[in-house]
C-alpha cells in the first residue's frame, strides 16, 4: 500500500490512542488463539449437527490437496499484510477485522450446528494445529470458512483495482481448493466474503470515530473538508 499522506509509524507510536488499540488487538488475538478457540472448538467437535446435502460437492472430489490449500491460504494472507504494513492504521484495521470474523465465526458455530461432508479429507493446517486446533485437525468448525473469510478481507480494504482483483482471485482459489477437498460445504464458502465485508465496514466505522483525522478510515474528501472548516 503506498503510503502517500497516510499516518507513519513514526509518527503513530506518538498516538496513545493508537498504541493503547493495537495492545488491545494483540492481546485480544493472543488470549483467543491461547484460552478461548481451543476449548470452544473441542466443544463444536463434540456436539452433534446437521448434514446437508451439497449439489456442488457432489460434482468434485474430493481431492487431497492440504499443502495447496494452505500455500495459496497463506500467500494471499502474507501478500495482504505486505500491502499494508507501511501504514500502522491498516494494520490495526486488519488485526480488529480478523477479530471480529472469529468471533462471528464462534457465533455462526455456536447457531448453526453442522456436521461435515461425509466425504470429508481433514484439512492439515501446521499453524492452526500448533495453535486453535490444539494439536489435531477439526472438521467441524464450518459455517462460515475461516480460510475463505480471512483471505477475502483483503479485497474490502483495497483501493486499487488491479490488487483489488488480485484479492479477488485468490480468495475464489482458496474457496474453491475448499471445495475440492470437501473441506466445507459450499454455502460456508459463498457465506465468508459477506462476513468479511461487514466486518471490515463495521472496523472501519468504529475507527473513524478513534481516528477521524485518517485517510484510511474517513474518505480523504471528508478529510479535506473538516481540515478547510477547521481553518475558518
Amino acid at each position: 500500500m503506498r503510503n502517500g499522506l497516510y499516518p507513519r509509524w513514526s509518527e503513530v507510536i506518538r498516538d496513545w490512542k493508537f498504541v493503547l488499540a493495537m495492545a488491545c488487538g494483540i492481546l485480544l488475538a493472543i488470549t483467543a488463539i491461547v484460552l478461548i478457540l481451543p476449548p470452544f472448538l473441542e466443544v463444536i467437535e463434540a456436539r452433534t449437527g446437521h448434514r446437508i446435502y451439497d449439489p456442488v460437492l457432489a460434482l468434485i472430489g474430493p481431492v487431497y490437496i492440504s499443502e495447496w490449500i494452505f500455500v495459496a491460504t497463506y500467500s494471499v494472507s502474507l501478500l495482504g499484510v505486505l500491502r499494508n504494513i507501511r501504514s500502522p492504521h491498516h494494520v490495526l484495521w486488519i488485526v480488529f477485522a480478523y477479530a471480529g470474523i472469529n468471533l462471528f465465526r464462534m457465533i455462526t458455530m455456536t447457531v448453526v450446528p453442522l456436521e461435515p461432508p461425509e466425504t470429508i479429507m481433514a484439512l492439515r493446517d501446521p499453524f492452526l494445529e500448533g495453535g486453535v486446533y490444539a494439536g489435531a485437525p477439526k472438521i467441524k468448525d464450518l459455517f462460515f470458512s475461516g480460510h475463505t473469510a480471512t483471505v477475502g478481507m483483503f479485497i474490502f480494504m483495497e483501493r486499487e483495482a488491479r490488487w483489488r482483483l488480485a484479492f479477488i482471485s485468490g480468495t475464489i482459489l482458496v474457496a474453491f481448493l475448499l471445495l475440492w477437498q470437501h473441506v466445507h460445504y459450499t454455502i460456508d464458502v459463498l457465506a465468508a466474503p459477506f462476513f468479511s465485508f461487514f466486518c471490515v465496514w463495521a472496523i472501519r466505522q468504529v475507527m473513524a470515530l478513534l481516528f477521524p483525522a485518517s485517510p484510511v478510515f474517513v474518505p480523504s474528501e471528508v478529510v479535506s473538508r473538516k481540515g478547510r472548516r477547521s481553518g475558518l
